[in-house]
């Protein structure tokens, strides 16, 4: 896993409730549990925990162990500062029983960021003080999250919060690791990726062909030489979307881009197709893959 992944799951999530409660209680669309003290209740179906003074959200990056990314995090500073992120401060510790890192984020409001876990997993806790004015008490966070524990259930993430199923076992793809709402596939056959990202939809027609665009964008920052070589309508037997094929033209990495847009009733998908080679075969493996796809 590269080192740049932390980055790219920059959150600062503020929420506004004052509840009370203390339980133990599994955090939403991840495999941790916590119990809940300060007055801090779920926020809702999403995976955070929220009391009058903080909201405090979590992602779990299932496939990756923090135990790998040790590694990362000496040049975590310099790389949040390529984004424009201040970091003010960092330090190595224990989060309850886990390894962890904790870094104060010169923001407004102010932030503040714990990465924990071990050889099974990674997680973040992003908190954020719904006063900008108000600090972040690091010691009393800490507290708050000693209690947190990984329960693993068998289930991937494919399972519990994808908004699509694969009809038939695929084997020539395996499921790797799913973060920020993106979902990552490796063939078993080459170098070649899929990412298949799910957002809230709008339920609007053109919308498939603006997230398309939007995607293809933010590819063009790396890739700016890319080519759209074909875009338009294009169905499933059980998808109907917007897809475009796109020649990366000379990265020296991969060469193909294989983008489709399809939503349900409350979701968008962007799948994303990174081939080594721009060929018939590259592509027909992209629609293999598409045609075992259906929305829930």
């Amino acid at each position: 896993m590269n080192k740049l992944l932390f980055p790219l799951i920059l959150l600062a999530l503020l929420f506004n409730i004052s509840l009370t409660a203390q339980e133990k209680v599994q955090i939403p669309m991840t495999s941790l549990t916590i119990t809940l003290t300060d007055g801090y209740e779920l926020f809702g179906s999403s995976p955070t925990i929220s009391n009058k003074d903080f909201g405090i959200a979590f992602m779990e990056m299932r496939g990756v162990k923090f135990s790998e990314q040790v590694g990362g995090f000496d040049n975590i500073e310099e790389d949040y500062a390529q984004k424009g992120v201040d970091v003010q401060n960092q330090e190595r510790g224990k989060l309850g029983k886990y390894d962890a890192l904790f870094m104060t984020i010169n923001s407004d409001p102010p932030l503040y960021q714990i990465f924990f876990g071990d050889d099974n997993f990674c997680a973040m806790a992003n908190i954020g003080a719904n006063d900008p004015k108000m600090k972040i008490d690091e010691t009393k966070i800490k507290e708050v999250l000693s209690s947190i524990a990984y329960v693993e259930n068998g289930n991937t993430a494919v399972d519990e919060q994808a908004g699509f199923i694969m009809m038939e076992e695929d084997k020539n793809w395996r499921f790797k690791s799913y973060m920020s709402n993106t979902f990552a596939f490796d063939s078993n056959e080459n170098e070649d990726m899929i990412m298949i990202t799910q957002l809230p939809s709008r339920g609007m027609k053109a919308e498939k062909k603006e997230m398309a665009n939007q995607f293809t964008d933010n590819f063009s920052a790396e890739f700016p030489d890319l080519k759209v070589m074909e875009e338009g309508d294009w169905n499933t037997n059980k998808l109907n979307g917007y897809r475009s094929i796109i020649d990366l033209h000379g990265s020296g990495k991969m060469e193909l881009l294989f983008m489709y847009s399809f939503n349900n009733d409350n979701l968008i998908f962007v799948f994303q197709g990174i081939g080594k080679e721009n060929n018939v075969d590259t592509i027909k493996q992209y629609e293999l893959f598409l045609n075992n796809l259906n929305v829930k």
